[in-house]
């Protein structure tokens, strides 16, 4: 989050996946619990995802007193979903998978997350609704229409490009459709490398890159510190080039340009004004030099 947003969080952030220790848990699974915030206070996202929204509407409902309402299990599952992917996620908890009767619904709130014809109180009420039972939402015609949508995706899928550098690494250019370029590249390859030219969010287009991995593999924790070093090296010669004083990775964090995120993700800084310097050439080459040395680190600790 951009510092001029963060300043501006008086209540606090809930979503206790933000670092590499955060992955036992979940925005939505931490708003079951979490002190609601004040009356008149503002819930703030910069990601609108099912674990994002579900938090919002979680803690609407227990506003209103209704907290045996809501579907633990359905919870659980889109907290373990965001987590760790759906791959991950089911081999993980398949045995409790199998007993979630949860799949329609989680298309349901999906498809509201998509459609662009409601506005977002619209939105946090109808996925209050799914997550209640509210048996005036037909949860089966939503899904169905998220059917459609994703049929519609997959044809638009096919225009991404996935090349393979060795046996287990490879690279996804997906222009405008980095969330389908990682799942591309979480299903083809041990490491992957997506590349998205033209990724958008509030504020414009920027230029977004992400290294995904499956469990096991990877030197992750150094990937991610050479990253950083060859940023500041990058920034420090434009830098000088301008006659200004040079680019400290403390100076990055500084101003939210380092490269970072969770156990098996990590992602260049972005934004407006805050996009990477590096090429994606340099990018290769730092993460097959990391792969090559044999280590795997940031690895989870055991979950039960």
């Amino acid at each position: 989050m951009k510092p001029i947003l963060a300043k501006r969080l008086k209540w606090g952030n809930e979503d206790p996946q933000h670092g590499k220790e955060g992955r036992r848990s979940s925005a939505i699974q931490q708003s079951l619990y979490c002190p609601l915030p004040p009356k008149g206070a503002r819930l703030v996202t910069i990601r609108p995802d099912q674990d994002s929204f579900g938090a919002f509407a979680i803690m609407e409902e227990r506003a209103h007193g209704n907290f045996n309402k809501i579907n633990i299990a359905m919870v659980f599952r889109i907290g373990a979903v965001d987590r760790h992917g759906w791959l991950e996620a089911d081999k993980r908890y398949s045995h409790r998978f199998q007993d979630l009767p949860c799949e329609k619904e989680a298309k349901a709130i999906q498809f509201f997350i998509n459609s662009k014809s409601y506005d977002l109180p619209t939105t946090i009420l109808a996925i209050r609704g799914i997550l209640t039972g509210d048996k005036s939402i037909d949860v089966e015609f939503f899904a169905s229409e998220l059917d459609k949508q994703q049929e519609l995706e997959r044809k638009l899928l096919s225009r991404m490009t996935a090349v393979r550098l060795t046996n287990d690494i490879g690279y996804v250019i997906a222009p405008g459709r980095y969330r389908d370029g990682r799942n591309l590249a979480n299903r083809n390859f041990k490491v992957g490398i997506v590349f998205d030219p033209a990724y958008t969010r509030e504020g414009g287009g920027t230029r977004r890159i992400s290294i995904v991995r499956q469990e096991g593999y990877f030197d992750r924790d150094g990937c991610e510190n050479a990253l950083n070093r060859e940023e500041a090296r990058v920034r420090t010669e434009i830098a000088f080039a301008k006659e200004e004083k040079p680019v400290s990775i403390a100076d990055l964090e500084k101003a939210m340009c380092e490269w970072g995120g969770s156990a098996n993700l990590i992602c260049s800084p972005h934004g407006v004004g805050c996009e990477t310097v590096l090429p994606n050439e340099t990018v290769i080459r730092i993460v097959l030099e990391y792969h090559e040395n044999g280590i795997v680190s940031g690895s989870l600790e055991k979950e039960d």
